[in-house]
């Protein structure tokens, strides 16, 4: 062969070799893929499971959806959604209050239960209330939202913000087969016109707070999630939310009732301004140290023995002075067993009743109440406003003159405590209470901005 042809050919066969071996090599040292990818083919499962729970509400018709959630702070909820019909429903519940709202043909009703008071009230699109409705709206499953969600999905793969693990993990989730799935949702990888196009601005809270969160989600083969986790770095913290489905019923909703003695817009703002006064005080118990003592002292201030619940080892302590200030008995069975007969000698002195005594096991205790010098009829914890003293660190607790020394709280100050030189301690309705006057409302709604 003529070595013009030859010498050519031979360079060509070298290079080719020398590139199969360098790829073999490769291979060997990792593959040649970039490093940090999931290879399509291994991913592919968990990207299909993933999807087919973001499919799983479309179409779905009637449901009734409940799960409950907990976040690092320990604030938990608890949420019900359902659609029957042409009505639909949405509650969240928390330790300080339950907020629900009806929506359909007649309307919007969006309601506020905080203990023994319940306000509802109907919803227009000039309300203070409407964008309190819309936030309980957009937890239904709604069709249109569903598909706009999967819609975000969708493009957030296409560009690259979205990475899938690379496998699945078989586990059993409150009696439930399920397959844990996990994914990351980097923000960052996303021009700002893509983000807009996904219904995000570069200024969104949800970017603020962090760019990149990480989830976890254990799915049923039918595409039903029984659970959640997302993680994410808060101001240099890690923080997490997670989620457990207690009820998921597709083909059926529950029997929604609208009420039918509605309050005033008014009448509705002033439940929501003692129910957000509070809250705002739990969430700084939550993020502060002792909290389960200021839980505590939290709960007898505003006299809600639901918070008792969360008071730890104060929780005796709680149910029985908190119980004490609202005059709701009650709260001795919620008390532990050795201090219910304790409970039970506490309302029989203070209520003058002395039924109460029947209540009690241990005999000494049941002795020492039926020798107290007490009708067998019940009364108020006060008649006049003398009856009645300011208590506390900070003098911001209103209770029976007789048990005022006997109050301790810790001494956090808040500066809605500054609202009460617009009010007094007085006796109201048989019970001490802060006088809920017009300029000490209007100074808790300015204070809470």
């Amino acid at each position: 062969m003529d070595k013009n042809v030859l010498y050519p050919l031979i360079s060509v066969i070298v290079v080719v070799l020398v590139a199969i071996g360098i790829y073999i090599a490769a291979e060997a040292l990792g593959g040649t893929k970039p490093h940090g990818e999931t290879p399509e083919d291994e991913s592919a499962a968990a990207r299909e499971l993933f999807f087919k729970a973001v499919q799983k509400p479309i179409g779905a018709g009637d449901y009734t959806y409940s799960y409950e959630e907990v976040q690092n702070s320990g604030y938990r909820t608890e949420v019900t959604i359902s659609r029957n019909g042409g009505e639909s429903y949405a509650m969240r519940r928390d330790a300080v209050s339950e907020r629900y709202a009806y929506f359909g043909g007649d309307g919007t009703v969006v309601c506020i239960k905080h203990g023994g008071e319940e306000e509802c009230s109907e919803v227009g699109n000039e309300s203070i209330f409407a964008g309190y409705s819309l936030s309980l709206k957009n937890l239904l499953h709604d069709g249109d939202g569903s598909t706009v969600m999967k819609i975000h999905y969708q493009r957030l793969l296409e560009y690259g913000g979205m990475q899938f693990g690379a496998s699945t993990t078989e586990k059993v989730v409150e009696g439930h087969a399920c397959r844990e799935v996990s994914y990351s949702v980097d923000y960052s990888r996303l021009t700002v016109a893509q983000l807009n196009e996904i219904g995000l601005s570069a200024n969104d809270p949800l970017l603020l707070r962090s760019r990149e969160y990480r989830f976890t989600m254990c799915i049923a083969p039918d595409g039903e999630i029984w659970h959640k986790t997302v993680r994410w770095t808060d101001l240099g913290k890690e923080a997490w939310i997670e989620s457990t489905t207690t009820e998921a019923t597709w083909g059926r909703g529950m029997d929604i009732s609208r009420p039918t003695e509605l309050s005033t817009d008014a009448e509705l703002h002033a439940l929501y301004n003692k129910v957000a006064e509070l809250a705002g005080e739990y969430l700084t118990c939550l993020a502060g140290e002792g909290k389960e003592r200021c839980i505590a002292n939290l709960a007898i201030a505003h006299r809600n023995i639901g918070l008792c619940a969360e008071a730890g080892e104060h929780m005796d302590f709680c149910y029985i002075n908190a119980g004490l200030q609202s005059r709701d008995p009650s709260a001795c069975e919620k008390a532990s067993a050795g201090m219910r007969d304790t409970c039970y000698i506490e309302f029989a002195n203070l209520m003058k009743d002395r039924s109460f005594c029947g209540m009690i096991g241990d005999a000494e205790i049941k002795a020492q109440c039926e020798a107290l010098n007490i009708s067998s009829a019940g009364g108020g914890e006060c008649r006049v406003d003398a009856d009645c003293a300011r208590a506390g660190c900070s003098s911001q607790l209103c209770v029976p003159a007789a048990s005022a020394g006997d109050v301790v709280t810790t001494c956090e100050y808040l500066p809605e405590y500054a609202c009460l030189a617009h009010t007094s301690c007085g006796c109201v309705d048989g019970a001490c209470s802060w006088r809920q006057t017009p300029d000490y409302l209007n100074c808790l709604s300015v204070t809470r901005g």
